[in-house]
């Protein structure tokens, strides 16, 4: 049964970024942007251990963060950081942008699962495994109200970049510090910050790089996004287990 409930699991994962990467084949502009949801909100099963791993590492960084114990746990590796330390302590929505990223993960995961139970509780096999059949999981499993809220969440925690590109300096600043650092790399918190920066990073330098067109894009991402999701619920259901 657990092999049965991984390899649900995976297709449900790979069909959902297959279906991300698919609606944005034609959107040549902001194709960094796109990579950068892609990889980080909606990444394939082959980058899922990355991305459980470094949303596991977000998470205790930032309860770290937030009890003010970051200098503590780093060791002697807070005279590296010290740059990245200063510039999040004057980005006072840092914080809230991880708790919300760490939140839209979670929230993932648990709607995935209700997909994957759904699937198991019919005895779907490969060949039941298609297109109508993900919709009608997708309907059952949740409401319109649900996926359209989490929708909102993604591309408004994606406008956090945007929001940071238009600061104009701090965002440089960041992209000019990355920190890698092998000599710490066994300790978790340093390895958890690179995590975080790294995403963070790689959101800063997309949005900048399309820094002219960027709230097209955001609202081009949430409109596709919303009507994906109403395509679905509009469908007509059909037992797909038969």
């Amino acid at each position: 049964m657990d092999t049965d409930r991984d390899a649900i699991r995976k297709w449900v994962v790979n069909h959902q970024h297959a279906l991300v990467v698919r609606r944005y084949t034609d959107v040549k502009q902001g194709q960094e942007i796109v990579d950068f949801f892609a990889k980080y909100l909606y990444p394939s099963f082959e980058d899922r251990d990355e991305a459980i791993a470094r949303n596991e590492f977000i998470r205790r960084i930032l309860k770290i963060y937030q009890r003010g114990k970051l200098h503590k746990e780093l060791g002697a590796a807070v005279v590296i950081y010290a740059p990245m330390i200063w510039l999040a302590d004057r980005m006072v929505d840092l914080p809230q942008y991880l708790e919300r990223a760490v939140a839209l993960y979670d929230q993932a995961e648990e709607m995935d699962t209700r997909i994957v139970e759904y699937a198991l509780e019919r005895g779907a096999g490969p060949e039941q495994l298609n297109a109508a059949f993900y919709d009608q999981a997708f309907r059952e499993t949740s409401t319109l109200a649900e996926r359209v809220a989490q929708v909102n969440e993604v591309i408004d925690v994606g406008g956090f970049a945007v929001s940071v590109v238009e600061r104009g300096g701090i965002a440089n600043l960041i992209l000019r510090y990355v920190p890698r650092v092998p000599l710490f790399a066994g300790n978790p918190t340093v390895r958890g910050l690179n995590a975080a920066l790294t995403m963070v990073q790689a959101g800063f330098r997309a949005f900048r790089n399309q820094a002219d067109c960027i709230h097209e894009l955001k609202e081009l991402t949430r409109t596709r996004e919303l009507d994906a999701v109403q395509a679905i619920f509009e469908h007509n259901k059909v037992d797909c287990s038969e």
